[in-house]
């Protein structure tokens, strides 16, 4: 009996052990929800995004101190409202789908924008998932993102980004980007114009490759002084062109630096100025002639009259039978070379009357041809001349065109002392004008002699005055015209007259024959 008695109180005991665990167990399981309940609540209530639970029918169940925020309505105003009756109609039909999709049970991410309650849009960026409650979706939780800031900038970078497009695409000018090591990072596509390549020809290249071999070292150099320098530095250089051989460039280079003041990065501004260095030799010319025209009439005035005197006297003397005719015959022929500088001199000086007519130049060109072409024989040169058909009648002074076409058939023959060829071309350019072309087999000019060429008393030959040229280019002009010169030694040499077809200038008088 003893022994079952204490048998009972020790199973008692146990019991009360084993009881006084579970409940301590139980305490602590219980403090230990509350302290994840109470976590998870501060998480729901200080979440900087809004945190919601919608039920199967839109209809908000909860919502975090954040929707307030974000949507301008208090809770209890939510929970008499659906998700989708706070979205724009824009986004309502989209928000409806992801939605749908999330009770189905699978988690969705997409973007919407809300109407606040004082009127203005809201960008969001949303997260659904499925609400589970003891096996069963009953609802959705959400998270949403104020994401309208975001929005903005991305917009304004856009607009930012389309405005510098524009611009760049539309001017002239060439913007480019390069690093320090002078590689283009970007470069605008007006290089297509400029200078024949399209943009990405250019990117991670050298910027130095595309300058000519004799300006490379000089570029390279200017591009090294900005970086140390950081000073913005100007150059012009000859660039590659994909159709032109190179093309003049006006660069202007401008250092970009990081927050410590090192170069990172070089903006370069370049314009092609090719046709503005033609324009100011072109008008440097121009006040060379304007200069030798003062100057030739002020010889002409001076030495024609002493001139005509010396001349007539001469000839008296030969008439009168002296036995001295071989000292007459070089006066007079001298006499007769300065007679022809004076006149070249008075073409210069002076504006010619002349009366502009419809003449066929391939005409012209043959009786020119048909002077020149005896003494060409002798010199053992042909001429060849082409003239195509139905070439247009042009607005000219005859006499004033033949002086040019003889002086540069002369000189393409006097070009061959060993005889050759000479090919004269007539076609039409354009629709407005008409080209001559004069090319022979000559020994050719230095390159560096061409640009002088036109120059008063500069010439290449011997016995030459200079004045030929010049007074041709002058005629040309007043033609409205175009005279080049293309020459390479040993080749030849290509004379280029362009002529138009039809013009009015009020101080030349047009006439019809």
């Amino acid at each position: 009996m003893t022994s079952v008695f204490w048998i009972l109180i020790g199973s008692v005991l146990v019991s009360v052990l084993v009881l006084t665990r579970v409940t301590r167990m139980a305490l602590r399981v219980s403090r230990a929800s509350k302290q994840t309940e109470q976590r998870y609540q501060s998480l729901f209530e200080h979440h900087p995004d809004a945190v919601y639970s919608i039920d199967k029918r839109g209809q908000f169940l909860s919502s975090n101190p954040a929707c307030l925020r974000i949507s301008g309505y208090q809770p209890h105003e939510l929970a008499q409202r659906s998700f989708d009756s706070l979205l724009t109609e824009e986004t309502r039909g989209v928000a409806q789908r992801y939605f749908e999709r999330a009770v189905e049970g699978e988690a969705q991410h997409y973007e919407v924008t809300l109407l606040h309650k004082q009127g203005h849009e809201v960008h969001l960026s949303v997260t659904n998932l499925p609400m589970v409650v003891a096996g069963e979706i009953v609802g959705i939780y959400g998270v949403a993102r104020d994401i309208t800031a975001n929005k903005q900038a991305e917009a304004a970078l856009r607009e930012s980004e389309e405005r510098f497009q524009m611009i760049a695409t539309s001017m002239t000018d060439l913007i480019s980007i390069f690093d320090t090591t002078g590689r283009h990072l970007y470069v605008t596509p007006s290089c297509a114009q400029v200078f024949g390549y399209p943009q990405e020809h250019y990117l991670g290249h050298s910027g130095f490759d595309f300058a000519h071999p004799e300006d490379r070292m000089r570029v390279a150099g200017e591009f090294q002084k900005m970086v140390l320098t950081k000073e913005p530095h100007s150059v012009e250089f000859r660039h590659e062109h994909r159709e032109h051989g190179y093309v003049l460039i006006e660069a202007r280079g401008y250092p970009v630096t990081d927050e410590q003041g090192n170069v990172v990065r070089l903006i370069i501004s370049a314009r092609d100025i090719t046709e503005q260095r033609k324009t100011e030799e072109f008008l440097r010319q121009s006040d060379k002639l304007a200069v030798a025209g003062q100057l030739a009439a002020g010889v002409a005035h001076e030495i024609r009259n002493p001139l005509t005197s010396i001349k007539g006297f001469a000839q008296l003397l030969k008439q009168r039978g002296d036995a001295q005719d071989y000292y007459y015959e070089i006066m007079l022929d001298e006499l007769d070379r300065i007679d022809f500088i004076v006149n070249e001199f008075l073409v210069l000086a002076k504006p010619q009357a002349n009366h502009f007519l419809q003449k066929d130049l391939g005409l012209l060109l043959q009786q020119i041809v048909a002077l020149l072409e005896t003494q060409a024989i002798l010199s053992n040169v042909q001429l060849h001349l082409h003239v195509d058909e139905q070439l247009p009648l042009i607005y000219c002074e005859e006499n004033r065109l033949k002086q040019v076409f003889i002086n540069l058939l002369k000189n393409a023959v006097e070009a061959m002392p060993d005889g050759g060829q000479v090919q004269i071309n007539v076609s039409r350019a354009t629709d407005d004008h008409v080209l001559v072309r004069v090319t022979d087999e000559g020994c050719g000019i230095p390159a560096d002699r061409l640009p002088k060429l036109g120059e008063p008393f500069y010439t290449t030959k011997e016995k030459g005055t200079g004045l030929g040229l010049m007074v041709s280019h002058k005629i040309i002009k007043d033609h409205q015209g175009e005279l080049d010169i293309l020459s390479e030694v040993g080749v030849g040499t290509t004379v280029e007259i362009r002529l138009p077809i039809e013009w009015v200038l009020p101080a030349m008088q047009k006439s019809v024959p």
